[in-house]
């Protein structure tokens, strides 16, 4: 699978939040753009301060609920009401755990579904780099395999570009 990452533009006050690790959930309203298949878990994301291209946290996506949107509380409801007048549809709860300040993440992905520039550190030291022939090479520079060593486990996948 070569998909690009769920791009998410935010407001300042919500990109802050992801980006010191406080919000764990973005809220968009359910439909064609915010749904289970879009939303994938595993899915790699790209939280963005706004459209531009200056402020932008990797993630990925590790849950997903579709929630009637009375059932949020009361926080959520009234930013619901001011964007869109009612709060009568779905929303989708997309859970994102960011890369910024948080260490490594735990793999979720096939090892052929990281992007180019993934590493994939070893519990003994040293870490497997995807590299742009879909393989991995150990510590950068020396033999090259198809899928990085069985000492790459857990919590062990730091994704390219924390800060894109």
């Amino acid at each position: 699978m070569n998909e690009k990452p769920l791009f998410i533009p935010l407001m300042s006050i919500h990109y802050e939040a992801f980006h010191q690790g406080i919000k764990k959930h973005e809220f968009r309203k359910y439909g064609a753009r915010w749904n289970e298949k879009t939303c994938r878990i595993g899915r790699l994301a790209t939280l963005s301060k706004g459209y531009g291209k200056k402020n932008r946290v990797a993630g990925i996506v590790v849950s997903f609920e579709r929630i009637p949107a009375t059932d949020l509380n009361r926080d959520n409801k009234v930013a619901l009401l001011q964007i869109y007048g009612s709060i009568d549809f779905d929303v989708a709860k997309i859970g994102i755990e960011n890369h910024v300040g948080r260490g490594l993440i735990r793999k979720c992905l096939d090892w052929k579904e990281y992007p180019v520039g993934t590493k994939a550190h070893a519990c003994s030291g040293g870490a497997w780099l995807k590299i742009a022939n879909g393989r991995w090479q150990w510590n950068g520079q020396g033999g090259i395999f198809t899928t990085p060593g069985a000492d790459a486990f857990g919590k062990c996948i730091e994704l390219p570009g924390a800060n894109l």
